[in-house]
């Protein structure tokens, strides 16, 4: 999943094994884990509010300590990835992305920032050529 994909949803849910707990038999019996560490590092995307929960792990009915979150964020958005309609890869459908909704400006009902590749907030020739120069990124 890209970065956008993954930024650009209501809920994200990232399960993982915590630390400090001691596996059964190895000492005197301890609760459910502390939460690891979620770490996210990413620039690029639309500035924006982000709240993170992080809570530890559960054992015998006792919850572990919280986890801890890093994260790094550069937000200089423009130019945004050629990928419009985030499959990974510069195809065609990205052209019709573009396409479908070119000559749209930012004031009109459906625009999309994440379409405005150059960030001029319209979409037209710019978008279409970026993509035509990207053609193929991303493929195998």
């Amino acid at each position: 999943m890209s970065p956008t994909g993954l930024f650009n949803r209501t809920n994200s849910r990232f399960d993982g094994i915590g630390g400090d707990a001691i596996p059964l038999g190895q000492g005197p019996a301890k609760d459910g884990g502390n939460g690891g560490i979620l770490q996210i590092n990413y620039h690029g995307l639309l500035g924006a509010t982000w709240n993170v929960n992080v809570s530890g792990g559960t054992g015998d009915n006792d919850n572990g300590a919280d986890g801890s979150i890093v994260q790094n964020k550069y937000l200089a958005p423009c130019p945004r990835d050629a990928d419009v309609d985030d499959s990974g890869t510069i195809v065609l459908a990205d052209v019709f992305v573009i396409a479908d909704r070119y000559n749209n400006i930012s004031t009109d009902f459906g625009f999309n920032d994440y379409h405005d590749i150059n960030c001029d907030e319209k979409l037209n020739v710019i978008e279409l050529s970026r993509i035509g120069f990207d053609f193929g990124r991303g493929s195998d």
